[in-house]
């Protein structure tokens, strides 16, 4: 099978490795159009559940991974009425994104895959050639957008705005702070990677947006805004701008997960909003669900693609109605603000209905115990 690429992210590459180290492509090509080692982003957080099953799968791969991984044990609240840590019972961790893309691009030289930097596609019509067309190029796809009637794409732009900054912090700490502001409401969501770099993710909803004045702003008034905002939690340390725009979410959903020998991953696919979880697990996890079709019908591209499509889109169809019920619980936060902290954090944990009691007992025994103790 001749299989290439297009998107050299971690779900693309994930993708390569698998492919090659099950023997399921004899050509494999991978194209990025960024330049190789490009710093955009900041660090990227990975669950224990995600890292169990992906290192089952290519554990070389996620060894490397795992050994410059940070580990994420704790989440501080706050609301108006006061803050509380969440300490996890699970193991969970983050990673510098470019650490991710240097151990499996590292992996894919080893393994002879081509990786093809610098390479942006204008036309699809140059890898006819090609047994498998694979879109791993993000929520722009080039291989989305030739087709997105046939992929019966579907788009949601959300009315919170939000940016990535990251922050030089020796502090090693992991939160969620939701506050009131010159009469409206900022929040920021924040984890350490390394262990003097934070990865901070600042929103408010339209309202606050307008009421503030940023709409009238450029991003360095904006960030001094929030710097502002949390002074304390920032400890006076600068946020850090890199590829930092200003965006309202776009959901994006797609009815068919590939048309002829063209199939989505990641966010190309499914754009999961940021508050569930890491869209660079997702890629992996979609990756490996292709790569097990392919090896379960490695004679019939379209049987394997149906494959992938079958038993992805259950999973995939929870996934959309936990991102509705997140994003629509963090547009509404601010009417929040003066519960009682302990029932805010524990509605924030079930804002998508899949956290009881049960669950959260492996996750935070401890937050269950307090929670109980507070509601008696």
């Amino acid at each position: 099978m001749k299989v290439c690429i297009i998107g050299g992210g971690p779900g693309g590459l994930f993708l390569a490795i698998l492919l090659k180290t099950r023997g399921i492509a004899k050509e494999i090509l991978v194209l990025e159009q960024n330049p190789a080692d490009a710093t955009y982003g900041f660090g990227v957080a990975l669950a224990d559940s995600a890292i169990e099953k992906l290192q089952e799968a290519e554990p070389t791969t996620m060894a490397a991974l795992l050994a410059q991984m940070h580990p994420i044990t704790h989440q501080v609240f706050e609301n108006e009425t006061g803050r509380y840590t969440v300490n996890f019972g699970a193991n969970s961790g983050a990673i510098t994104r470019l650490d991710i893309l240097k151990v499996m691009e590292k992996r894919c030289r080893e393994l002879g895959i081509g990786i093809q930097h610098n390479r942006r596609i204008e036309a699809l019509g140059t890898f006819d050639d090609f047994d498998l067309i694979v879109g791993a190029d993000g929520a722009n796809s080039i291989v989305r957008q030739a087709n997105e009637a046939e992929f019966g794409t579907h788009r949601d732009t959300r009315g919170n705005h939000f940016v990535w900054w990251g922050c030089e912090q020796p502090k090693h700490e992991t939160g969620l702070r939701f506050r009131r502001y010159k009469g409206s409401f900022v929040m920021i969501h924040y984890y350490a990677y390394t262990p003097h770099m934070w990865t901070v993710v600042g929103e408010l909803d339209h309202q606050s947006w307008l009421n503030l004045g940023m709409d009238a702003m450029g991003d360095a008034d904006r960030k001094s805004l929030f710097e502002d905002a949390f002074s304390d939690v920032l400890d006076g340390h600068p946020l850090v701008e890199n590829n930092s725009n200003w965006n309202q979410f776009v959901a994006i959903t797609n009815e068919r997960w590939f048309v002829e020998n063209r199939v989505l991953i990641g966010d190309a696919l499914f754009r999961a909003h940021f508050s569930i979880g890491s869209g660079t697990r997702l890629a992996m996890e979609d990756a490996l669900g292709l790569a097990d079709a392919l090896e379960n019908h490695p004679d019939d591209v379209h049987t394997a693609l149906a494959t992938y499509e079958a038993l992805g889109k259950p999973r995939k169809e929870k996934l959309i109605d936990a991102t509705f019920a997140s994003y629509t619980w963090y547009e509404d936060v601010h009417n929040k603000l003066d519960i009682p902290i302990m029932m805010f954090i524990r509605d924030f944990m079930n804002r998508t209905g899949r956290m009881p009691d049960e669950r959260l007992r492996v996750y935070a025994p401890q937050f269950l115990e307090d929670y109980q103790r507070s509601i008696a």
